[in-house]
């Protein structure tokens, strides 16, 4: 295995050097660079399987980095076509949070993930050491990793605000590490009741059904987890309930689902949505979760932006779709697909279709989002990080309440 470092500071991988010869590498795999100029000359005579590559690099060794355009035009030459050799993955880190958050999003989309490095905390090391682990296993046909298992899998659609909100919960967070070339997962684990339950947790991709099912998909058969759950933001229905408030979906269904007819000569699209509920037991839980008043205050006093805004579980139908909604027409024509309908999103359904599709043992499954607008002409971001950290303290509170009753029964 072949890695390239281009970084100007490579003092700082001293011990990530001794790291590495832990895991059977020696210095002549890897190389450094500490300019774009000499990564170039390196990586058109050779092929990398891993390059990693600081945001902010300069062109030439002499001169001083001050923002990411050399790194960001090198990454554009290996993705567009050059005549350099595209190594098999690329990742990034940075220790300048700035230019991070200015560059973070282009330069994420080109490479396998965006590390930030600290010289008092060591998380980046674990987790490149974790990456090159992942590619040293998958690369040897005779050290094929087996399969894990966890109790509980946690499944988000956005990294911001919504996967980064559950990592605010106390739960033993591990580093990212992959566990296929586009999911990678946090560990973490918690207490129920003296009971210490696993977790691992993702987001997708991309937005929507498609990519939430096949997430989920990979996940219940790579961890085989006795839980599946989804938290994150939605829209709700004004009147029914309020931003903050938390709806556990039941049941959820593709909103855009049916056909086009034709009917008097008019091109016209009927609806046909498959419903699909949460499991019964977890149903049953969040019926008695949503009455206790007492972890409804804990959680309303947990979250300083609710300003003391009385928070309610509400139980009831959410509809899935692949577009976001600001407009209250659309909301109302979904309105008629479910009479009770209490909050509109992009994921729920596929959830429930990958865990209510898995083979045996087919986990537990259920949704719990937070409302963070009502899907009109006043749509905003305002509260999405509100939201995101409800609906994140609510699964965290409810599962560790019920979390060992629910594993206990579900084995029984």
């Amino acid at each position: 295995m072949k890695i390239l470092i281009v970084d100007d500071a490579s003092s700082r991988y001293s011990l990530f050097m001794e790291k590495a010869k832990e895991l059977g590498l020696g210095d002549n795999d890897i190389h450094f660079c500490s300019c774009v100029k000499d990564a170039r000359e390196k990586l058109a005579k050779e092929y990398y399987d891993l390059l990693v590559l600081d945001l902010l690099v300069p062109y030439e060794c002499y001169e001083i980095a001050d923002n990411s355009r050399h790194t960001i035009s090198l990454l554009m030459a290996l993705q567009h076509g050059s005549d350099l050799k595209k190594p098999g993955h690329i990742i990034g880190i940075t220790s300048d949070k700035d230019e991070a958050i200015k560059s973070a999003s282009r330069f994420e989309t080109y490479t396998w993930m965006l590390i930030e490095y600290s010289p008092i905390n060591l998380s980046w090391m674990t987790t490149l050491l974790n990456y090159i682990r992942y590619l040293l296993e998958t690369s040897s046909t005779t050290n094929v990793p087996s399969k894990d298992s966890v109790d509980v899998v946690i499944v988000c659609a956005l990294k911001s605000p919504e996967f980064e909100a559950l990592m605010q919960l106390p739960w033993h967070w591990e580093e990212f590490m992959p566990i296929s070339e586009v999911i990678f997962i946090r560990r973490g684990s918690f207490y129920s009741n003296g009971q210490k339950i696993t977790v691992a947790a993702a987001h997708v991709t991309r937005m929507g059904m498609v990519s939430t099912a096949i997430t989920a998909s990979y996940l219940i058969s790579h961890f085989q987890p006795k839980i599946i759950a989804m938290c994150g933001i939605c829209a709700g229905v004004k009147g029914k309930v309020n931003i903050g408030d938390i709806v556990f979906a039941d049941p959820a269904w593709d909103y855009q689902s049916g056909k086009f007819i034709k009917e008097d000569g008019a091109a016209k699209f009927s609806i046909s949505p498959h419903q699909l509920g949460p499991s019964q037991m977890l149903r049953s839980f969040a019926d008695v979760f949503s009455s206790d008043n007492e972890l409804l205050i804990n959680l309303k006093n947990n979250i300083d932006e609710l300003n003391n805004r009385d928070v309610i579980l509400k139980i009831g139908p959410m509809a899935s779709g692949s577009a976001v909604l600001a407009d209250s027409e659309i909301l109302e024509a979904i309105k008629s697909q479910h009479r009770d309908l209490v909050a509109v999103e992009m994921e729920t359904y596929g959830l429930f279709s990958a865990a209510s599709f898995a083979i045996r043992p087919q986990p537990l499954y259920f949704s719990m989002k937070s409302v963070c607008d009502f899907a009109d002409s006043d749509k905003n971001d305002n509260f999405q990080f509100i939201a995101a950290r409800t609906s994140a303290r609510c699964l965290g509170l409810f599962l560790e309440k019920f979390g060992n009753k629910i594993l206990g029964e579900h084995n029984a």
